[in-house]
């Protein structure tokens, strides 16, 4: 039969044969493109076999017979190896674009494709290639943290843009990275200049739908900060207020997507192809600083944010939060009242003042914790830039881009570790913080007990004067035992570092966990009161009258099934997806292993079996079919042990 005469005959057929294979073979997913080329695969390897077989002189009906049979086979088999190749079942699926603009993705791809290398070479040029898996070895930097984290704020400074912004933010995670890193991190520094008047001038007529002159009454186009993401200006209302404007950069949010895009695809690999990168959950991470990142960028969640810690703080006076222009503030521009007077950074002494900075202190640190553990709004970047002291003597805040919450069951274990603070509990303090954090690794409970109980022999130990450094500890201890806390509860704990050097400058020496022991200590006496006692009684009550009003009918029936001996248990074998998981890998493994082994055995017996049709000379179709599973056994057999070799410990 001619190959053309096949091929225009049977190609239909095979397409749509190889779309019932793809049901046949499990294949969720497989392009058109796909399975015309797996057809064509098939359709050809068959009708090069057809054609060998009638030159061989072999029945019509025979060569037809193997024609169609090997195309079909031949096909099943293109699709397996296209499945393969493309990992179309671990890639995520992506969405369709709603409009097609070709040139502006071009461009787009070319751009990430650019700076994508651009940032792979400052790695590997670091020597990070490994603990990224850009590169082939092993890296013995995670021997030396602070090697480690001074070759990665290199690389970071080096990179630039939101590089530098997403280093800063690892800095403050001291529970997933060690100290050492952390310190080294921490020295990042933003090196941006600020925007021309004309930019910011664009941005602000577009943002009010007018001339800025019909807003202010003067605007100050020197900038009174200027960071990565915005920048600050003084103005006066044309009601003669004065107030404070704030204004993001042009191209911020292209710049930070496709900087975050890198970022997330380099978390990927790393957990993909590292231990270390797997076992953290880098991808989850990267995914958090993220979204973190994102909301820096919305200027309305930094408004939202001032609102909810002005009512937070409504009960302190003493603490004064601006007022935001609702009306005037966007995604790219917030409008709110100036504070007058000088932040805390700025101070030599309160006493210079003459201001109590005991009180002050006080006031800031009580403010600060009890937002924290009643699960209000709080302050996540405390820090002395951003608390002023204004000439009435009050405190000022400014800055809400950093702003945090405690859930519920956040709040009961932050309780739960003021108060084993205060009666110093290391059992207590181990429970609170397994309970509320996440557990990467097998954690002994007895060792991470007697890690908190030298933690607060310490610090907290005759004659010893707590202070920031227990903060520190604590979530050195936390990163040691392969924990992760969550990010609300990770911010409660920047919050308290940064507060610590604010507090220091407002009142030099100043007891900071001390401080904390008081308010927990308010806290347990206020919970036992005769009203509070009697209140959680009558909630406690309230929650178990529905499981009371039960009890005798479930106690009745498992009393009757006793008795009639029908009381039976079961039990849930592999009811966790970790579980599930490996035994469907281990099973999978020992079919495939299983096939392997049987199409070797077969081919074998195959291939001793004498005469057949024949196809090419003196090779028979037994022959064919003989090596063909020979080669498809070795292929299972040798995919088996890759991927026994890729997950051994």
């Amino acid at each position: 039969m001619n190959p053309l005469v096949w091929l225009l005959v049977w190609l239909p057929i095979l397409i749509a044969l190889a779309w019932a294979s793809r049901r046949l073979l499990g294949v969720g997913r497989l392009s058109a493109a796909r399975t015309v080329v797996a057809a064509l695969i098939g359709l050809g390897a068959g009708a090069l076999i057809a054609v060998g077989a009638e030159r061989s002189n072999a029945p019509d009906e025979d060569v037809v017979l193997v024609g169609v049979v090997l195309s079909i086979l031949f096909t099943m088999a293109a699709i397996v190896v296209l499945q393969l190749l493309s990992r179309a079942g671990v890639r995520a699926a992506r969405p369709r674009l709603r409009r097609l603009r070709p040139i502006r993705a071009l461009r787009k791809n070319v751009a990430a494709i650019r700076r994508g290398s651009e940032v792979s070479r400052i790695a590997v040029g670091n020597g990070l290639g490994p603990l990224l898996g850009l590169g082939g070895g092993r890296s013995d930097l995670t021997d030396d943290p602070a090697e480690l984290g001074r070759r990665l704020r290199d690389a970071l400074e080096e990179a630039g843009g939101m590089f530098v912004k997403l280093g800063q933010l690892i800095a403050s995670r001291e529970d997933l990275i060690p100290p050492e890193m952390a310190r080294e991190l921490a020295t990042l520094q933003e090196s941006v200049s600020p925007e021309s008047p004309d930019t910011v001038r664009t941005v602000l007529v577009e943002e009010f739908k007018g001339p800025i002159e019909d807003v202010f009454d003067h605007f100050d186009w020197d900038p009174i900060g200027s960071a990565s993401i915005g920048q600050v200006y003084r103005a006066r209302l044309k009601t003669g207020e004065a107030v404070v404007v704030k204004v993001r950069r042009t191209g911020i949010v292209e710049s930070v997507e496709r900087d975050l895009d890198i970022v997330t695809r380099m978390a990927a690999t790393a957990e993909r192809r590292t231990g270390w990168g797997a076992e953290f959950g880098v991808s989850a991470v990267a995914d958090e600083f993220a979204a973190n990142l994102r909301q820096e960028l919305d200027f309305t969640i930094e408004v939202r944010n001032m609102g909810e810690v002005a009512v937070a703080l409504a009960d302190t006076p003493e603490i004064h939060v601006p007022t935001a222009h609702t009306a005037l503030c966007s995604e790219r521009v917030v409008v709110m009242e100036q504070l007058a007077g000088e932040p805390i950074g700025r101070i030599a002494s309160t006493a210079a003042l003459g201001r109590d900075g005991r009180k002050l202190a006080d006031t800031l640190f009580r403010a600060e914790l009890e937002s924290m553990v009643k699960g209000q709004t709080f302050h996540a970047d405390p820090h002395p830039g951003n608390i002023m002291i204004m000439p009435d003597g009050r405190l000022g805040m400014i800055d809400f881009g950093s702003a945090a919450r405690l859930d519920a069951f956040e709040q009961a274990a932050v309780s739960d570790i003021l108060t084993a603070l205060y009666l110093r509990d290391p059992t207590l303090l181990r429970d609170a913080a397994v309970g509320v954090a996440s557990v990467r690794t097998t954690t002994d409970p007895i060792q991470l007990e007697r890690a908190f109980a030298r933690l607060m022999a310490q610090h907290m130990g005759p004659g010893a004067v707590p202070t920031e450094a227990m903060l520190k500890d604590f979530l050195a201890i936390v990163f040691r035992f392969g924990m992760t806390l969550p990010a609300s509860v990770t911010a409660m704990f920047r919050a308290l570092g940064t507060i610590a050097g604010t507090l220091e400058r407002l009142s030099p020496g100043y007891p900071l966990i001390d401080a904390a022991k008081d308010v927990a200590s308010d806290r347990v006496t206020a919970m036992f009161a005769p009203d509070n006692v009697a209140e959680m009684t009558r909630t406690e009550l309230i929650r178990l009258a529905p499981i009371l009003q039960r009890a005798p009918r479930h106690l009745d029936r498992i009393g009757g099934q006793l008795a009639r001996g029908e009381l039976t248990t079961r039990v849930s074998l592999f009811s966790t997806p970790d579980d599930a998981r490996l035994v469907v890998t281990l099973v999978n493994r020992a079919v495939l292993a299983f096939l392997g082994a049987a199409l070797g055995l077969v081919s074998t017996l195959l291939l001793r079996t004498p005469g057949g049709i024949g196809l090419f000379g003196d090779t028979t179709l037994l022959e064919v079919l003989g090596y063909f599973g020979l080669i498809a056994g070795a292929v299972l057999m040798m995919r088996v042990v890759m991927q026994t070799v890729a997950t051994d410990p």
